[in-house]
């Protein structure tokens, strides 16, 4: 098994449902053809936080019965972007698409999370000053990172937001993970990432260094890798090369952002 613990296969109505959402904002798109630009990409960082926190709410059994269907992976994620695209889609009529859709997913996702956060136990300040730490060293290691790879390959092709999303995102995976097992007594939820765990587990590190050092290696050489290379063809297909981006930007925001969200449950 490679997928997620979590993992729910939508029903069939479900799937319809999303299908034809789906299908309906694409012919919208194409007739609108929203700006996919830097701007754009930031615009879905607010969106992908959104989806980790109504997955967080399906994982703590709050969701309302009515859409708790909508909670699992990967229905959650689809509906979000969905969503997002649609909003930015509407929003290409105005004179700032990307700062409607960031503003409309950062009010959805404030409201979802303050929803959540009233019916779930309060956790303490400390935890809340450990979840601001990580979040304070993933960003500090995206700067010293992005800054490393200039030095050593030169300025990046790619606009830096772009890059800063891409990377920052699986480095707050790769942070909140750290703390979560190797602090919180947490589990991680994905096979592959588990091995890598049980790996680092099994050497005389363990003791000194837990078990996350090698998961987080692994993270940083992986992002690191796909940024190069994406850099490469982004100027031949700017387009389809920043939507690819943004959705590896979200396999590693989405995770961050669900593991922060969680730690926040009492």
């Amino acid at each position: 098994m490679v997928l997620p613990a979590g993992t729910q296969l939508p029903g069939v109505g479900l799937v319809l449902t999303l299908a034809v959402a789906a299908a309906a904002v694409g012919v919208a798109a194409r007739r609108v053809r929203p700006r996919v630009d830097a701007a754009m990409v930031q615009a879905m960082v607010p969106w992908m936080v959104l989806g980790a926190v109504v997955h967080v709410a399906w994982v703590t059994d709050t969701l309302p019965p009515a859409v708790a269907a909508v909670g699992a992976v990967p229905a959650v994620y689809v509906a979000v972007a969905i969503a997002a695209a649609a909003v930015l889609t509407v929003a290409t009529r105005s004179g700032a698409p990307a700062v409607v859709t960031a503003a409309v997913g950062l009010a959805a996702t404030a409201a979802v999370l303050g929803w959540w956060l009233t019916r779930v136990p309060p956790v303490g300040a400390a935890r809340v000053g450990l979840l601001a730490g990580t979040v304070a060293v993933a960003l500090a290691a995206t700067v010293g990172i992005l800054v490393a790879m200039r030095r050593v390959w030169g300025p990046l092709q790619m606009a830096p937001q772009v890059a800063t999303v891409v990377v920052g995102g699986h480095l707050l995976d790769a942070a909140s993970t750290a703390v979560g097992v190797d602090l919180l007594g947490y589990t991680e939820r994905t096979p592959l990432s588990r091995l890598l765990l049980e790996a680092a587990a099994a050497l005389p590190t363990a003791e000194t260094l837990g078990v996350t050092w090698l998961f987080v290696l692994v993270k940083v050489a992986l992002v690191v890798t796909v940024v190069r290379v994406f850099d490469a063809g982004i100027a031949a297909a700017p387009t389809q090369t920043r939507l690819l981006l943004v959705l590896i930007a979200a396999v590693g925001l989405g995770p961050g952002a669900h593991n922060l969200v969680l730690y926040l449950h009492g």
